[in-house]
């Protein structure tokens, strides 16, 4: 039988809180209405579109920036809308991304516009200060103070918990 010690327990606590941590700033608790959906913009070496399949593929060095938020891949799938707006991009190769205050890896991930929830997958890791987490998947809103982690481990800095994400 596994003895929980007092770390073990502070880290399953620290744990169950970080899902609620921001990578954004913090509005102070207050709702806020859904905003509008924050431009992107993407740079490859190749870019590939298939209009009649509403699809675009991204090759090589790819690079997309939205907002304070910067991805970089080997590979970029874009699906859009009928009347021409984004719906998916389906990332994977060498997947970094980096914000103001964390970073995070992962072998892919996939990013829905209308729910703005970027699901990192394939041994994603995610990093803020001495803070890390790894799970079997990381579900970020971007647009709101959210983050759940399936199957969370890592290790919690106990400062972290106790400001808001936006404090450096």
């Amino acid at each position: 039988m596994k003895r929980r010690t007092a770390k073990n327990r502070f880290i399953q606590f620290g744990l169950n809180l970080v899902v609620i941590m921001a990578m954004t700033p913090s509005t102070g608790g207050a709702s806020r209405p859904k905003p509008a959906p924050v431009p992107l913009e993407i740079q490859a070496d190749t870019l590939e579109v298939q209009q009649s399949k509403r699809h675009a593929l991204f090759t090589g060095n790819v690079r997309i920036k939205r907002g304070a938020l910067i991805l970089t891949c080997q590979r970029l799938e874009a699906t859009y809308d009928r009347k021409g707006g984004l719906s998916t991009l389906l990332a994977s190769g060498q997947l970094a991304i980096s914000g103001p205050d964390f970073s995070a890896t992962a072998g892919s991930a996939e990013y829905e516009q209308d729910r703005g929830i970027l699901s990192l997958k394939e041994h994603p890791k995610l990093k803020r200060g001495t803070t890390e987490v790894r799970g079997t998947q990381i579900q970020i809103w971007l647009d709101e103070e959210r983050v759940v982690i399936d199957k969370a481990q890592g290790t919690i800095d106990p400062a972290l918990l106790l400001r808001p994400a936006s404090t450096p």
